[in-house]
């Protein structure tokens, strides 16, 4: 376990945890849900219970590629779709996909971290690392979409609009990710 867990008990923001952990289908075992020692809540490991008009992670990518095949996907992308200008944009906006796609890949990969490192797997460095990148990638994905917001079609916020206050910070943008992540998959 780590010595400073990057996982916080979403009610007291307390790091002193307990997981409750289940076999895995390799053999293995993952956390399926956290206890705070100083509050006693309890949670999954894929909610996302600071954010409840946001969908957990469960709910955000059931049915995506795992991480290896959407690494290997984006890999095989060009570097992103040049940046479209606004007539040319649609519900499908290339440009959009691309950022989506990368945001949300490295939304998954952090939090598949910070459980791991949770357990010892990963050190904090590569844990923080890792979350930063997904809140840059997050962070441009809404700064494109409170850019096009106003364009027909571009934007699909079913839950909380991108100009919803609140986004604006590390962990709340990587909710709005996983909201348009699946609302970009139900499409």
């Amino acid at each position: 376990m780590l010595s400073y867990p990057s996982i916080l008990c979403p009610d007291c923001q307390s790091t002193d945890l307990d997981a409750s952990l289940i076999e895995n289908s390799s053999g293995g075992q993952d956390i399926d849900a956290f206890t705070c020692r100083a509050c006693g809540m309890t949670w999954k490991a894929y909610e996302s219970l600071r954010f409840p008009s946001a969908p957990d992670y469960r709910t955000a990518y059931t049915g995506a590629p795992e991480l290896l095949d959407e690494e290997l996907a984006l890999m095989a992308l060009p570097d992103g779709p040049a940046k479209p200008d606004a007539s040319r944009l649609g519900r499908r906006s290339e440009h959009r996909i691309h950022l989506l796609r990368t945001a949300a890949y490295l939304d998954r990969k952090a939090h598949e971290l910070a459980l791991s490192g949770f357990l010892g797997g990963s050190l904090d460095q590569d844990v923080d690392q890792a979350k930063e990148e997904a809140a840059r990638a997050a962070f441009e994905l809404l700064k494109r979409d409170l850019e096009y917001m106003d364009v027909e079609g571009e934007v699909h916020a079913p839950y909380v609009p991108p100009a919803q206050p609140g986004w604006d910070y590390k962990e709340a943008v990587r909710a709005y990710v996983r909201q348009e992540y699946k609302a970009w998959r139900e499409e």
